[in-house]
């Protein structure tokens, strides 16, 4: 069977679900919680499936906190391993009326700080491996706080239907032992 960089990604997410007591206090992260949810795709298609499972009953308002694969993902593959280089959004529901600090002491520090610190553990205990430092892989993380199209004065667009502060994990180099036969 061939690796599916989508499948492995959203069992990395699932593993940050429901945490022990002992993985919560260490990332400072409520015990037991069913989030984060996981999306992928291009962003028009994250934004058209967290619309939908916000617009069902069954997971009405169960959206956020959210980790979101953009595609396309790139993969080298060299041997029995593939590089990937990837882009990874992790998503919270925002005010619109909150400043930069605010952002920052409500959601940014709180929630997606944690979720950045688990995913990158959570990538190493998945069996993800990179090459350089063992703490953490080669990326650039970017603090988004009201996530949009930048101008120089403000946002002119927003990505996503909602209000959103994330971080990104942009060029994120990780290797993967392949599983195909």
């Amino acid at each position: 069977m061939i690796t599916v960089i989508p499948d492995e990604i959203g069992e990395v997410v699932a593993s940050m679900r429901n945490l022990s007591a002992k993985d919560a206090a260490k990332f400072g992260i409520t015990a037991g919680l069913e989030s984060p949810y996981y999306f992928y795709g291009h962003p028009i298609d994250i934004n058209r499936q967290m619309i939908n499972r916000d617009k069902e009953l069954s997971t009405k308002g169960k959206v956020y906190p959210a980790v979101a694969l953009r595609l396309p993902a790139i993969e080298e593959h060299v041997g029995g391993l593939v590089h990937y280089t990837l882009n990874i959004g992790i998503f919270e529901a925002t005010e619109l009326d909150y400043d930069a600090p605010e952002r920052y002491e409500n959601v940014i520090k709180p929630i997606l700080n944690p979720l950045y610190e688990l995913f990158l553990d959570r990538l190493k205990k998945h069996g993800f491996t990179w090459s350089g430092h063992m703490a953490t892989p080669p990326h650039t993380k970017i603090d988004r706080p009201l996530h949009g199209v930048e101008e120089t004065q403000g946002n002119k667009a927003y990505l996503f239907t909602n209000k959103l502060d994330a971080i990104e994990l942009i060029s994120l180099k990780i290797n993967f032992k392949s599983k195909q036969c």
